[in-house]
C-alpha cells in the first residue's frame, strides 16, 4: 500500500452482520441478570443471557422495556440488506437506548413466588449485558464510521465557457 493511499473498507455489510452474530451469541452464554433471594440466605440465582431472552417480557409487567430491544434485530438486519442508513442508525439508537433502560431495574424487588411471600432483588447487571448492550452499540459504532450516514457532498457544476 503506497503511502497516503486509503485505507480498505473493513466495515462492510458482511463485517457487520458477523460482529452482531458473534457480540449477540456471546451476550446468551454468558451471565447476564443477578438475583439475591431477600428473605435467605441461599446462593443468588443466575440467569444467563438465553434465559433473559426467553424470560425477559416479564419484566414488561415491572416496566422494563428493555426486552423490547430485540424485536429491534429484524428491521435493523432489513435495513442493512436495503441499505437504508438512515433507517438503520435510528434503529439502532432506539435499540441502545431501550437497552441502557435495564440499569433502572438494579435495585428491584420482585416476588419470588406467587403469593409474594418471598422476595428478589435484582443485582448489577452482569457481563453477558455488556455484550448483549454492545451487539446493538456495535451498528451505531459501524454507522458512525463509514459515510454512508453522512451525506454525499452536493456536486456543484463549474460553467467552463466563461469569455
Amino acid at each position: 500500500m503506497e503511502p497516503g493511499g486509503a485505507l480498505p473498507k473493513l466495515v462492510t455489510r458482511r463485517n457487520l452482520a458477523i460482529a452482531w452474530v458473534v457480540l449477540f451469541t456471546i451476550a446468551l452464554a454468558l451471565p447476564a441478570l443477578q438475583f439475591h433471594q431477600v428473605e435467605s440466605k441461599d446462593p443468588p440465582d443466575i440467569w444467563r443471557g438465553w434465559e433473559v431472552l426467553i424470560l425477559g417480557w416479564l419484566g414488561l409487567f415491572y416496566m422494563q422495556p428493555a426486552w423490547l430491544a430485540n424485536f429491534l434485530i429484524l428491521p435493523l438486519f432489513a435495513c442493512l440488506w436495503f441499505r437504508k442508513w438512515k433507517a438503520c442508525g435510528i434503529l439502532a439508537a432506539i435499540a441502545v437506548a431501550l437497552a441502557l433502560t435495564s440499569f433502572s431495574c438494579i435495585g428491584l424487588y420482585l416476588p419470588r413466588d406467587e403469593g409474594g411471600v418471598q422476595h428478589l432483588r435484582v443485582a448489577p447487571l452482569r457481563i453477558g449485558f455488556c455484550f448483549w448492550v454492545s451487539s446493538f452499540a456495535v451498528w451505531l459504532a459501524a454507522l458512525a464510521n463509514t459515510g454512508n450516514c453522512a451525506r454525499k457532498p452536493i456536486q456543484t457544476a463549474v460553467n467552463e465557457n466563461v469569455d
